[in-house]
């Protein structure tokens, strides 16, 4: 499939998670390359992803 001028934009961005054990904890850090225009988005919603995954995690 062809890549359309909105895919373009995120050509080359990545996302990377990262799991460490500390003790008795595991830290989930998350790196993510984004549009600029994405940004406040991603700042609201990624919090809210990353709390379902440590609840799931957790039980």
């Amino acid at each position: 499939m062809p890549i359309d001028a909105a895919s373009q934009e995120w050509t080359g961005a990545m996302e990377t998670y990262r799991l460490t054990q500390n003790n008795s904890f595991t830290i989930l850090e998350v790196t993510m390359d984004c549009v600029e225009k994405y940004v406040d988005y991603f700042k609201k919603t990624f919090p809210k992803g990353l709390e379902i995954v440590k609840q799931l995690s957790e039980n």
